[in-house]
Order: C-alpha cells, then structure tokens, then sequence
C-alpha cells in the first residue's frame, strides 16, 4: 500500500500460485496518481518481497479491454522483463 500525506493512493498484492510461482494481484492507482511512478515502485517492492521468499516465477494479468491497462503495460513492460529476468536467475 502506498501513502500521500496519510491517504492510500496505490495497492498491489502477490498470490502463491505454486511452490516457486506467484501472481500478481490487486495493482491499483487512484485515477490523479497514475503516472507518477508509484506502481513501479509497489511492483519493485512485491518482486524484493518474492525474490525473499524464494519464488522464482511470476504473472501479471492486467483486465480485459483497458486501453490505459495496455498502456500501462506497455511503459512498464522493461520494468517486467527485469523482474521476470530476476526471478528466474
């Protein structure tokens, strides 16, 4: 959970999905904090939480026919690949 002056502005969370497998789950940014870094920064932060526990594979789903997912996406899409490179090391 991220903060703002003591308001909850973005979430995100990770879901065991087998022994070494995780998903993650519940990415959310409240609408005027998109694009300001903080679900990149929830993301790292999910993926040292992981790398900590010893899983070594991860997925991310994202809603079906977003736009502003997809886009989302996209712009973070290195970011993933790293994340997905790490763990499988």
């Amino acid at each position: 959970m991220a903060y703002l002056n003591d308001e909850p502005v973005s979430c995100g969370a990770i879901k065991k999905l087998t022994r070494d497998s995780i998903e993650v789950k519940r990415m959310y940014t409240k609408r005027e904090h998109r694009g300001t870094g903080i679900a990149s920064k929830i993301l790292l932060e999910l993926e040292s939480w992981a790398l900590e526990q010893g899983y070594k594979k991860c997925v991310l789903e994202t809603g079906k026919g977003s736009r502003k997912q997809f886009g989302c996406m996209k712009k973070t899409a290195t970011l993933l690949s790293k994340i997905m490179a790490n763990m499988q090391a």
